[in-house]
């Protein structure tokens, strides 16, 4: 796969294109690519899906176990989803241009799945996804997203402008799942700076789109929880002794 070849291909579609929704279409019908969308009332972001359990590494405690993309219209996405490179990549550039064309944010990375293979991260995946972000040549915070990868290339991603925090792991640019009445206790006893992700607080009008707490998690050094939700919200809950 010639991925510089792949990304101007992808940007010429969504110059041409009369819309976000126009271009992901435009895309899809060209070649191979995951399920997509231009987000919902929380995110109001373009994203991409990947298939749950064949992208995720054997570490990740939510898989059959209340996992949020296994429920609802995230569930329908991912089963959908290929799980080879190149749709990947080209799913990944579309969005990313799309974002930043008609949002003026990044997109959001792999709303369901993770960057692994086999039970392992995928090191080829994500080397190719930086270039990917390189070949756009627009520069700063292409997508963002959430790994449970413990060898994820995590600098290199960032420096390519693709920022993964680093799931269940309460440190700056880790991302945890826990209710948001407790976030003070966890702040007090970890002495790690966790804030609740804003989209999620009661009567917010806040949306991914304008929030910048994950894509900007590990310069200002946070942690961001997210209450457990989606129809799986008991079942964590339970498991986690919340």
């Amino acid at each position: 796969m010639n991925i510089r070849a792949v990304v101007r291909a992808v940007a010429r579609l969504v110059r041409a294109a009369p819309s976000p929704a126009a271009a992901l279409r435009a895309v899809r019908a060209s070649g191979s690519a995951c399920p997509m969308g231009i987000g919902n009332g929380k995110t109001a972001l373009p994203g991409w899906y990947r298939p749950v359990g064949a992208s995720c590494p054997r570490s990740c405690p939510y898989l059959d176990a209340g996992c949020y993309a296994q429920s609802g219209h995230v569930d329908l996405c991912q089963r959908r989803a290929p799980l080879g490179h190149e749709p990947a990549i080209r799913s990944f550039a579309v969005t990313a241009l799309v974002a930043r064309r008609w949002y003026g944010a990044p997109a959001r990375m792999a709303v369901s799945g993770d960057i692994a293979r086999d039970g392992v991260c995928d090191h080829e995946l994500c080397e190719k996804l930086c270039r990917a972000a390189r070949a756009t040549g627009i520069g700063g915070v292409l997508a963002y997203g959430y790994t449970h990868c413990t060898d994820a290339p995590i600098a290199d991603l960032r420096s390519a402008g693709i920022v993964l925090l680093r799931s269940d792991v309460c440190a700056p640019g880790g991302a945890i799942v826990c209710e948001h009445d407790r976030v003070p206790e966890l702040r007090r006893a970890s002495g790690v700076r966790v804030v609740a992700c804003p989209a999620q607080r009661e009567g917010s009008a806040v949306t991914c789109r304008v929030c910048k707490v994950c894509r900007e998690s590990y310069e200002r050094e946070l942690c961001v929880a997210f209450a457990p939700h989606g129809v799986n919200k008991r079942r964590v809950l339970a498991w986690k002794g919340m």
